[in-house]
């Protein structure tokens, strides 16, 4: 309740729009208790606060829900908030006889609460079975009775109430800024056609102008790959988070969004350690999609879909409506729906005083329309102004690739004066001085090196990497007995770990 007050409060939300139901303390609930607990006591007040006009039927349907006959609503969005269940369990008994025609694939009444209140307000019975038709899915002008009947749900919740309340002030913050941040794209999936879709939406970050990273190769995005300001991370396919992604209070942007497709993404949102939404919002993302049961693809959020919408200037709610093709099914979405990540333009986020990632897009944007120079120039001047590490890696590498060799060095004196780490800047950090060893600068590239592999909390796969590489440098550089050693060290953190059973 406190959640949902201080929600209201600070999005001018009535407090008569708060509906506090005494609903079971779980997350996964049956289906009777949906629809005792929660389907018709939320229609009932509804109906008597006159946000749906509508009459309802004298009888229930078999499962026990009231249902409208005729009604209109004037709901833009349903918000469960952190307390209200997650999962409906399936009820075998509940399945219909005249049920028996769909396929076994799909002869499930277990679902998402979320995409079974979307059909709360629509009249008519409908089956609990399978799923349903969601109006809103590619339908960029819905209608006004698609408005009025049909209803968009995005939930405030997470694994805490601490990290739930600070979901709702980073989304503010992030769209009184506009996003901010890289994009990374984690793609080579079970499915071409999943594949497809996330092509596709590294494809919009990048005509966006997002500096972008895509690994497409069958290995995930792990801890050796730049995972710098996330504003935008999508990816798949693993059960549970890993790495990174397990990290509590990643430097995340305000309004950060995030999208692993799993089949069982989102089985729970209190845990941190199994499955991905608790996760991602521990490490501060502010919105985020999944499953709560296998949905089967073509059933999921699409993610070209939901990021189209966002570019275009939806909300999330807006968004999440039109990226998910059916209701009644395993979808939920975790998130403001009022959100409007890019309401800021480009333009007005490049007056603030330190927006290293806001003027890689700008850099970006001239580049890509066809001033390689005055891009170069635009972000030189930049650098000059505030220098960072995004800023000294996009300006150096840009020179180094046009053989501007001393210029490159020259922006790379900045290294110098930058001697202890954020643990998300590291494998930048390492990027930078592989750039200065390329560049022949390979004594202060070791000594890089070195205070790396001297920091606390190194992941493994990052470590290896940095052995592997540094071994290489100190080699070059004729210090043979730290080359060896590294090596050694990279040796035994590859072995296979000892059975000690035998």
């Amino acid at each position: 309740m406190a959640l949902a007050h201080y929600y209201a409060e600070v999005r001018s939300v009535p407090e008569g729009n708060i509906i506090a139901l005494p609903l079971p303390e779980k997350e996964t609930i049956s289906l009777r208790e949906y629809v005792d607990t929660l389907h018709n006591p939320l229609l009932e007040e509804l109906l008597d606060r006159r946000l749906i006009i509508g009459a309802k039927s004298g009888d229930a349907d078999a499962h026990g829900r009231k249902w409208l006959v005729a009604g209109l609503h004037d709901v833009s969005y349903l918000v469960p908030v952190y307390g209200v269940p997650l999962r409906i369990s399936n009820d075998a008994k509940a399945i219909l006889p005249n049920n028996g025609q769909i396929s076994e694939n799909f002869r499930y009444n277990r679902a998402s609460v979320d995409s079974e209140l979307a059909l709360l307000a629509m009249p008519g019975r409908r089956s609990m079975t399978a799923f349903n038709t969601n109006p809103f899915f590619g339908n960029k002008e819905p209608s006004l009775h698609i408005l009025q009947t049909a209803l968009r749900v995005s939930r405030i919740d997470g694994p805490d109430v601490r990290t739930v309340r600070s979901l709702i002030e980073r989304t503010l913050e992030g769209e009184r800024m506009g996003l901010q941040g890289r994009a990374y794209f984690d793609l080579k999936g079970p499915h071409p056609s999943g594949d497809k879709w996330f092509r596709e939406a590294s494809e919009m970050a990048i005509a966006a102008y997002f500096d972008t990273t895509i690994e497409s190769t069958k290995r995930l995005l792990d801890e050796r790959d730049r995972f710098d300001a996330p504003a935008i991370y999508m990816g798949w396919y693993r059960q549970d988070a890993y790495g990174n992604f397990k990290i509590a209070n990643w430097n995340v942007p305000p309004g950060a969004l995030a999208l692993h497709l799993h089949s069982f993404s989102a089985t729970s949102l209190r845990t941190t350690n199994r499955y991905w939404l608790g996760a991602l919002l521990q490490m501060g993302f502010c919105a985020t999609l999944g499953n709560v049961y296998e949905p089967y693809l073509q059933m999921t959020h699409h993610p070209q879909r939901l990021l189209e919408s966002l570019l275009d200037g939806g909300t999330w709610g807006e968004a999440v409506a039109y990226s998910i093709p059916v209701f009644s099914w395993m979808g939920v979405a975790i998130g403001d729906p009022l959100y409007r990540p890019f309401q800021k333009k480009l333009g007005a986020q490049l007056g603030a005083a330190d927006v290293p990632y806001a003027v890689l897009r700008e850099f970006n944007r001239i580049d890509l329309n066809g001033s390689a120079s005055t891009a170069t120039t635009y972000l030189r001047g930049e650098f000059q102004r505030a220098p960072s590490l995004p800023l000294a890696f996009a300006l150096a590498s840009r020179y180094a690739d046009s053989g501007e060799v001393d210029k490159a060095k020259e922006v790379l004196r900045v290294m110098q004066y930058i001697t202890v780490y954020a643990k998300e800047d590291r494998v930048l950090v390492q990027k930078l001085a592989d750039l200065m060893a390329r560049l022949d600068q390979v004594e202060p590239a070791l000594v890089i090196y070195e205070r790396l592999l001297s920091e606390e909390g190194i992941a493994k796969p990052f470590r290896i990497n940095l052995l592997t590489k540094g071994s290489e440098l100190a080699a070059r550089m004729g210090r043979t007995r730290l080359a060896d050693d590294w090596s050694n060290k990279c040796l035994i953190l590859k072995a296979p770990p000892v059975d000690r059973s035998k």
